[in-house]
């Protein structure tokens, strides 16, 4: 189960798009973890409301209405705000094209007593572990980072704001 970049832990195709849209055109996700919708159906919350921007997202704080006025979906109030706040992170990556693949075909060394466990699951997670933790030796990832794009309008806009 893996989770999304606003905080979901259901995701789909879609969901899986968005974040390659996001992650390939270097933009921002202000989103938190909140909800911003409200099915009344199963009478589940979910985030299905995003608010995307350009890497000026320092200035702008993301929140939502607690209050659903009759509708389906928390209105997103985003805020701008001229303090300091951390830049937004990007997807921590593994960067496969260079990993070291002998040194992580040396440290992945399954073995058949990994799966004699008591049970299915106990074994799986041994596996994984075992794969996981070979990987974060082996294999580099992105910082997460994402790349300034600072120039003379973002200035303009910091100075006028």
């Amino acid at each position: 189960m893996a989770i999304t970049l606003w905080g979901s832990t259901d995701t789909n195709p879609r969901g899986r798009q968005i974040e390659t849209l996001i992650e390939d055109h270097c933009l921002c996700l202000l989103n938190d973890n909140s909800y911003t919708h409200f099915h009344r159906a199963s009478q589940k919350f979910h985030t299905i409301d995003l608010a995307i921007c350009s890497p000026l997202a320092p200035y702008w704080k993301f929140s939502t209405s607690t209050n659903l006025f009759n509708i389906r979906h928390f209105p997103v109030v985003p805020t701008y705000v001229k303090n300091d706040f951390p830049f937004p992170k990007r997807l921590v990556k593994r960067i496969f094209g260079k990993a070291d693949w002998p040194l992580f075909k040396s440290l992945c060394q399954l073995t058949p007593n990994m799966v004699d466990k008591n049970s299915v699951d106990a074994a799986v997670n041994t596996i994984t572990d075992c794969i996981i933790s070979s990987a974060d030796i082996a294999i580099p990832k992105t910082s997460g980072n994402i790349p300034k794009l600072w120039n003379t309008e973002c200035d303009a806009f910091q100075k006028n704001a």
